[in-house]
């Protein structure tokens, strides 16, 4: 951690294909401007073009992008269970102080590291999650 911050480092996932995208970023660039690092985990798709822009704007914002499909999506279990052991060896890799997820299926595994988990709006498809 650096000094006179209780978080040095977060490691935080989204997706790009929702309104939890524009929350990561917003949140991402706050806490850059506060000196905390960040590693945004991206699920779902890869970046689109502009998403890409909005990443490079925020000076030091680490990105690592995937096309995991998440819980909502159709027959998405096998992706799930990959993009949590991705999300483990990022973990792994950069020693976040917090992870911050925004997603429930991901939060799934032994992570020594803190979680925090945001809760954002149900999607439903056809009657079921």
């Amino acid at each position: 951690m650096k000094p006179g911050n209780s978080v040095g480092r977060v490691l935080m996932t989204t997706d790009t294909v929702g309104g939890v995208w524009t929350f990561a970023v917003s949140l991402a660039q706050t806490l850059v401007s506060r000196g905390v690092e960040v590693v945004l985990a991206t699920m779902g798709a890869r970046p689109a073009q502009h998403q890409l822009a909005q990443v490079r704007a925020i000076p030091g914002l680490r990105l690592h992008s995937s096309e995991y499909r998440l819980e909502w999506m159709n027959d998405p279990w096998e992706d799930v269970g990959r993009s949590s052991q991705w999300l483990m060896d990022l973990d792994a890799r950069y020693a976040p102080d917090v992870l911050h997820l925004n997603s429930f299926s991901t939060g799934v595994s032994s992570r020594r590291t803190p979680v925090v988990l945001t809760v954002h709006s149900c999607v439903l498809r056809g009657g079921r999650l």
